[in-house]
């Protein structure tokens, strides 16, 4: 279980995260929301390691990371999928994917294993290994970008707006390929715009506004709250 206790995160002078305490349960889904600035990157930034804590204390299981560094962290099985897919647009697919692994020291061969374990539910990244990735189309990317991430072989997976830029159908493609590995037990850790089906694959979520954690609870029942949608998340309940 990653712990996360008064967490504060400064950009500059201004707080962007503040007093912050919340858990990641093994193997649950847990969404992050709130409106464009409510400091749900932010926080996905410090659980990696991209930036640093000006308060509080983070904890994988016994172990404290506060100061740890994203390296570390990864090490530790804890990958981030940023927003925007962080790809190497110069790079082919193959080498982006193989990025993705730096931290494992692996033999030739477990590597093109894994090579071909996540890209087998990607056919499309299968079929486009060699071509340069910055070529691909916004949901090639994507995909390109969790498969990086499964390369690390994370026991914590964190997606940060995973539809953003996407058709509805490859949305819907997405998610039922993160549903298929929360299914094997993959711990994942989801900030999206899209509220409900975020909260539809999710089993607990968390909502921040201006920094601060201002609702929290099982999916389903946010789900079907009116108030959550009304106050909160104006506009991005789609």
């Amino acid at each position: 279980m990653i712990a996360v206790e008064g967490l504060a995160v400064d950009y500059g002078p201004v707080r962007a995260v503040r007093d912050l305490s919340f858990e990641i349960r093994d193997g649950e889904v847990l969404a992050i929301l709130g409106r464009n600035g409510a400091g749900k990157t932010t926080t996905m930034k410090a659980l990696a390691g991209l930036l640093p804590a000006a308060e509080g204390r983070m904890s994988d299981g016994d172990v404290d990371i506060t100061r740890a560094g994203a390296d570390e962290r990864v090490s530790r099985g804890i990958v981030l999928v940023p927003e925007g897919r962080g790809m190497f647009a110069d790079l082919s697919v193959r080498e982006n994917l193989l990025m993705g692994a730096y931290a494992r020291r692996k033999s030739s061969r477990a590597l093109r294993e894994d090579l071909d374990r996540v890209t087998a539910p990607f056919p499309r990244l299968r079929e486009r290994m060699a071509q340069r990735s910055g070529s691909l189309s916004g949901g090639e990317q994507q995909m390109l970008a969790v498969a990086r991430g499964l390369m690390a072989e994370p026991k914590v997976l964190m997606i940060d707006e995973p539809s953003l830029g996407l058709a509805p159908v490859i949305v819907d493609q997405l998610y039922e390929f993160l549903g298929s590995i929360r299914d094997q037990g993959m711990t994942l850790v989801i900030v999206e715009q899209y509220v409900r089906v975020a909260l539809g694959i999710a089993d607990r979520a968390y909502v921040l506004d201006k920094g601060e954690i201002a609702l929290e609870g099982d999916a389903a029942t946010l789900r079907d709250s009116p108030e959550l949608i009304d106050t909160y998340l104006a506009n991005n309940a789609a």
